[in-house]
């Protein structure tokens, strides 16, 4: 199984239909792991409405969560190191 994919899997099983927006960590890991929600999630991939990558180095991610915020969605998936979401 993809890494990712078992967060598709929880979002297909308890949240059908509900609309996805991504904050996904732009190295290696981070793609991979969005790559493993985006073909966990097959045909039902059109329910991420917004994506934004971000690097280690941003020393804010404030503005990419805020575009995030705005988009309405009810699902928020964070594909990246743990520790950066504390930032």
């Amino acid at each position: 199984m993809p890494r990712g994919a078992s967060n598709a899997n929880y979002i297909q099983a308890f949240y059908p239909q509900r609309n996805i927006v991504a904050l996904w960590q732009n190295n290696q890991f981070g793609r991979d792991l969005f790559k493993g929600i985006q073909e966990g999630l097959g045909n039902l991939t059109r329910l991420i409405i917004v994506d934004v990558a971000f690097d280690m180095l941003d020393e804010f991610i404030d503005g990419h969560v805020s575009i995030l915020k705005r988009s309405g969605a009810d699902i928020f998936v964070f594909a990246g190191v743990s520790a950066t979401a504390l930032m």
